[in-house]
């Protein structure tokens, strides 16, 4: 893992062709997962469908997905009490799928969230094994090929997109395993860390931190 700045230059802008993709996500096992996304195209194939895809992460964009976030931090904060009992991974796993599920929808869509976990699974069992079994995305791929509702969300602003529809399918699916799944842990690892360290944890409440500098930490 590389943070300095003078590294992530190196790599992913001065010399991006010397640094590949693992033949895990661009290889017949990985295409098979991911088919033609984002995630598994390389060189300037990539480059052009990053292109295509820019408007979906545009500030205002981002904006409308972050409210859209705390709206669901919101709604699971209110559901905890003073002293009561909870299994925070679970917790905190859930939250992530609705807090991925209401940016590109526009809300939470309940019923996608068991068809979620059941598409992360299969993603990672076919990152293990030669055969996965049969792709359970189907839900999925029927909420993200249904015409948007309305003005909102990752959805409806890739219809926007000079894009076929199922070229837009197959990315919104693989932006739903791919945020969720950097999301979740990072929100786990987080908070149990914050309740093992409890100077931090002071630290954060009086204001001394910021959660974004707990965040990047």
């Amino acid at each position: 893992m590389l943070s300095d700045p003078a590294d992530v230059q190196h790599i992913l802008m001065d010399n991006p062709s010397n640094y590949v993709k693992s033949p895990r996500i661009v290889g017949p096992q990985g295409r098979r997962l991911w088919g033609d996304t984002l995630l598994a195209l390389q060189g300037e194939s990539q480059r052009r469908r990053r292109v295509e895809l820019a408007p979906l992460f545009d500030r205002e964009a981002l904006e409308d997905y972050l409210n859209r976030w705390n709206q669901q931090v919101d709604q699971t904060l209110s559901n905890w009490s003073d002293g009561c009992e909870i299994e925070l991974c679970s917790e905190l796993d859930r939250l992530a799928r609705q807090g991925i599920l209401a940016m590109v929808f526009g809300r939470p869509r309940p019923e996608l969230l068991e068809a979620l976990q059941r598409r992360q699974k299969w993603v990672e069992r076919g990152l293990s094994w030669p055969w996965p079994g049969k792709d359970p995305s189907g839900p999925l791929r029927q909420a993200c090929l249904a015409d948007s509702t309305g003005r909102q969300g990752m959805h409806w602003r890739s219809q926007q997109l000079n894009l076929p529809a199922e070229t837009r399918t197959r990315e919104l699916v693989s932006l739903l395993i791919s945020g969720f799944e950097a999301t979740a842990p990072w929100l786990i690892w987080s908070v149990f860390l914050l309740a093992t360290h409890g100077p931090v944890q002071e630290e954060l409440a009086r204001g001394e931190l910021s959660a974004e500098q707990v965040g990047k930490e």
